[in-house]
């Protein structure tokens, strides 16, 4: 509440309640008297900023896409977006010192996502074996992670195995499924699907890994001596494969 008995103050709204993170909303800015005319005389410029709407003094995590603009006529309705999924109110000022305001609660839910990404851990696996497959967040346009996404996992070439462990997005905005590794060498190609968006990934199956040198290993070894003769060497060389 804002305690004041004469002068001009700011006076600010945003609408709708809810946006998602990166789409835009519409905040509205006046300079009024005390009986709420607006003062078309003041055209000043105003800065405003997200706060968290539990401490408004404490910045948002966010972004705000317009965060300074020119009054018109002492009012203006411009469109924002924010970059951050959190409840915040929007606080104005200007440069005519008049009273600042503070908007009412607008909450800023998850956006929309603009790609998927899929990963595998390890990045390699033997035959037979268990890889977890990952598609780690489906990110809004501002990198918000956009949760409770469905998510598909699909094998495209290969003879491994899938198994999906989750249907839905976590609350950090990861699906999981099970990658079960044939018992012979090969590389598997998969695709993780959520919406609109794709990304293929392949899974090498290797029984050494893929990603080490293969060499020759030199080793020399000395035989016992036996009576009335001499130290014998022997110079051994081996082929290593990666592992």
């Amino acid at each position: 509440m804002r305690a004041i008995s004469t002068g001009f103050h700011l006076v600010a709204s945003v609408t709708p309640a809810t946006a998602r993170a990166g789409q835009p909303f519409t905040l509205t800015v006046k300079v009024t008297n005390d009986a709420g005319a607006v003062i078309s005389e003041i055209n000043s410029s105003v800065d405003d900023r997200g706060s968290a709407t539990r401490t408004v003094s404490a910045p948002g995590r966010g972004t705000l896409s317009t965060p300074q603009f020119q009054l018109l006529g002492g009012q203006r309705s411009v469109s924002e977006t924010y970059t951050c999924s959190e409840p915040i109110v929007l606080v104005a000022h200007d440069d005519a010192g008049n009273t600042p305001a503070t908007s009412n609660p607008i909450t800023i839910t998850p956006g929309p996502p603009s790609a998927v990404r899929l990963a595998s851990s390890p990045s390699w696996v033997g035959g037979n074996k268990h890889a977890t497959l990952t598609a780690p967040r489906s990110w809004t346009p501002t990198r918000t992670a956009s949760r409770i996404e469905p998510v598909s996992f699909s094998l495209l070439s290969g003879t491994g195995s899938l198994t999906p462990t989750d249907s839905t997005s976590d609350a950090s905005g990861n699906v999981r499924a099970d990658f079960l590794s044939p018992r012979q060498q090969e590389v598997d190609a998969i695709r993780a699907t959520s919406g609109v968006f794709s990304q293929d990934l392949d899974v090498q199956v290797a029984f050494v890994d893929p990603a080490a040198d293969a060499g020759i290993r030199l080793q020399l070894s000395e035989s016992v001596p036996s009576a009335g003769a001499g130290h014998h060497h022997r110079l051994q060389a081996r082929a290593t494969t990666p592992r």
